[in-house]
């Protein structure tokens, strides 16, 4: 499994809320969501720098395998990967390099790269993705997904809180959010709560990084409510509804 994946899946189960009696050694290991950062300067400098903040996991938007050689060692073991916004990488070079996943949108990606082995694939969706646009995400091997900030604002929105509580029901995949670095511990405690598993981070300096890092690791457990994540079913498109049934005449 992606290293990256491991990190999800061990953050959410330690962070679930405990049945019966929880040890001492177990609370100390609960805490939020994975923290993502976005490399400004695709570098091994930037890359040391940032897990160093407090980083759970890196991307940068370069294809350059020889650029993500340097990343992934100065790493020092936190999961990384590229965001791609078009077809032409080497998703092979990529893997070989020690990349552990790869972001994209689904929209512009090949579907060929569905087919390459060893790298997590980790959709990109957009803030007000039509429901249709979802459907079939299980089917592709798709293995996470990241819903992307609203545009320009510095804040969570009540639309993007109510965009995560529909696709934390509606996607049986973990589900990461793409958040301002100003973003609040409200807002991150309202992701949190809501189900999301990680926070993707623009560059917003080291400082606010480390910040981010006190606030998503002082995280309390998820709810009960949320812990449990309900299911929703997308729409089938182009599907007649079933006829209603005629009543019998009482006579």
């Amino acid at each position: 499994m992606s290293r990256l994946l491991q990190k999800i899946k061990s953050i959410t189960e330690s962070s679930a809320p405990a049945v019966g009696f929880r040890t001492a050694a177990t609370s100390t290991m609960t805490r939020g969501p994975l923290l993502a950062a976005v490399l400004a300067h695709p570098d091994a400098r930037s890359a040391k720098a940032a897990v160093e903040a407090g980083a759970d996991a890196l991307l940068a938007q370069t294809s350059d395998a020889k650029a993500w050689e340097d990343i992934v060692k100065a790493a020092a073991g936190a999961p990384c990967g590229p965001f791609l916004p078009g077809g032409d990488a080497d998703l092979k070079a990529l893997e070989e390099a020690g990349c552990d996943f790869v972001s994209f949108s689904p929209s512009t990606a090949p579907a060929r790269w569905l087919r390459v082995e060893g790298l997590a694939r980790i959709a990109r969706v957009p803030y007000g993705a039509e429901v249709s646009s979802l459907r079939g995400i299980d089917k592709v091997g798709i293995d996470a997904v990241v819903l992307e900030n609203e545009g320009s604002a510095d804040f969570l929105s009540v639309q993007q809180l109510m965009n995560c509580h529909f696709l934390v029901a509606a996607l049986n995949r973990p589900l990461l959010a793409a958040i301002p670095a100003s973003a609040s511990a409200e807002d991150v405690a309202a992701l949190w709560d809501a189900g999301v598993d990680g926070l993707v981070v623009a560059e917003g300096g080291l400082a606010r990084l480390r910040e981010l890092h006190k606030i998503v690791t002082a995280m309390p457990p998820r709810s009960k409510k949320r812990a449990g994540k309900e299911t929703v079913l997308l729409p089938q498109m182009g599907q007649p509804a079933a006829p209603a049934e005629e009543e019998d005449d009482e006579e």
